[in-house]
């Protein structure tokens, strides 16, 4: 993170600027939202774990699991799941992103060696499959690199993934921007600030994050997403030469964590105003480059939100956070969610039900496919198990029989042992007796 960068732009956007203020009763939760707003069409949601469906009438119209509409085809959400795959996609489809390469576990000096001949500049280690800037470690040299590619593991070990890779891109130093495409069109664009406090000459930083935490109580969507001072962000006050319990100078910015990420306190500040139509055409190319995507929160790097030159395309996010500009801490208010579900009720109106029309089963033809063939597979598994049972049935009578003849066969045998004792102690009977008896005496007898 380019820190003295976004000191600048906290100063140009946040400083000395009012805050939004919001209703209580408008929902703030990603649900809650849905709710609020299917109510303002006289429409009914049905909620079903993180699934929430949406209904006219008796009419299904849409469908939201998680963040993701039901318009994303299973073949963009896997895509997009894959960020190594999603970056080449996008290479060869003519979109601007950075050098990147996939790595197992065990490929630490492959990694290495790929740094050393082809970045040759600052770069970035994150998990191959994790979201929410979870495991990410950016702008490092290769002295930095286990450390960062022991943590990626990390994070991926905790959210149990099966098999773990880490991916190694180059590091693209800018603002990083989070764009909204509804239904294949620019619609919104939030900058995500990273944790910060501004000083006012009488407050410690302590002090001032607390205050902040009022501030962001009060907005819906952050109101569960207050800054923590942790041990990471700590050290980073300390590489600042500063301390928690110093006061700042009025007007002096403090940054307390190096990702700009809301979830770890950092502001989101609407800039939809702000993107070119360059930029704009950009991210709509790249949400229409993708099968079966049309809605999606795109991230880009950019050299500065004033002349948004060199934009690279980081990620493409099918569960795309709509509500960074739904509820923004500072500039204007968008409806991202809203215009999802107003497109909806446009496909509603020329396709009809989701059900009936037969919509829903093309959108997920991929998925489905697949679930057929997972059926079929469970289908011929269980008449290899029947199969199996009654060979091993089978199998069980014919041992048990062979242990009964076995049995017989041993008795039999016994038998013929104690046979051939009793002839051979007759045969020694025999031998003693005949040893003794005067067979001469008979012999002369016979001859007369």
């Amino acid at each position: 993170m380019n820190i003295e960068l976004y000191k600048k732009l906290i100063k140009e956007l946040i400083l000395n600027r009012e805050v939004n203020i919001y209703d209580d009763d408008v929902g703030g939760s990603y649900k809650g939202q849905i709710n609020y707003i299917c109510q303002k069409y006289q429409l009914t949601t049905v909620e079903e774990k993180s699934k929430v469906s949406i209904y006219k009438y008796n009419d299904l119209i849409g469908i939201f699991n998680g963040m993701k509409p039901h318009t994303t085809t299973s073949t963009a959400f896997a895509i997009c799941q894959n960020k190594y795959l999603t970056n080449k996609w996008l290479e060869k489809n003519g979109v601007s992103v950075v050098k990147s390469n996939v790595f197992k576990a065990d490929e630490l000096e492959e990694a290495r060696k790929y740094i050393g001949e082809r970045l040759k500049t600052s770069f970035v280690v994150k998990p191959y499959n994790l979201s929410g800037g979870r495991g990410i470690t950016a702008n490092i040299q290769l002295d930095f690199l286990e450390e960062a590619w022991d943590f990626s593991l990390q994070e991926q070990k905790k959210k149990k993934v099966k098999v773990l890779k880490n991916i190694v891109e180059e590091f693209k130093p800018g603002v990083d921007i989070r764009i909204v495409v509804v239904d294949g069109k620019f619609n919104c664009a939030a900058l995500r600030i990273p944790a910060h406090v501004i000083g006012d000459g009488k407050l410690t930083i302590m002090e001032l994050i607390e205050e902040k935490n009022k501030v962001r109580i009060k907005n819906p969507y952050l109101q569960n997403k207050l800054i923590e001072l942790n041990e990471h962000g700590i050290k980073l006050l300390r590489n600042q030469n500063i301390n928690p319990s110093d006061i700042l100078e009025e007007g002096k910015v403090v940054i307390l964590h190096e990702k700009a990420n809301v979830l770890m306190g950092g502001d989101n500040i609407d800039i939809t105003d702000r993107i070119p139509e360059s930029l704009k055409k950009i991210v709509e190319k790249t949400v229409r480059v993708m099968p079966g995507l049309s809605t999606a929160g795109i991230d880009v790097i950019v050299d500065s939100i004033n002349n948004f030159e060199n934009p690279v395309v980081i990620e493409v996010n099918t569960n795309a956070n709509l509500m960074l500009n739904q509820f923004p801490l500072i500039g204007t208010q968008r409806t991202p969610l809203e215009d999802v579900i107003i497109s909806m009720l446009k496909d509603y109106n020329i396709f009809g039900c989701l059900h009936k029309s037969g919509l829903l089963d093309a959108i997920n033809f991929p998925s489905n496919r697949k679930n057929q063939e997972i059926n079929n597979l469970k289908k011929i598994n269980k008449k290899i198990s029947s199969e199996k049972k009654a060979l091993l049935d089978k199998m069980y009578n014919l041992e048990t029989e062979f242990a009964q003849t076995k049995e017989i066969n041993n008795q039999l045998e016994n038998k013929l042992q104690d046979l051939n004792k009793r002839t051979r102690e007759y045969e020694e009977k025999y031998r003693q007796l005949s040893s003794t008896f005067p067979f001469n005496i008979i012999n002369k007898f016979k001859r007369k």
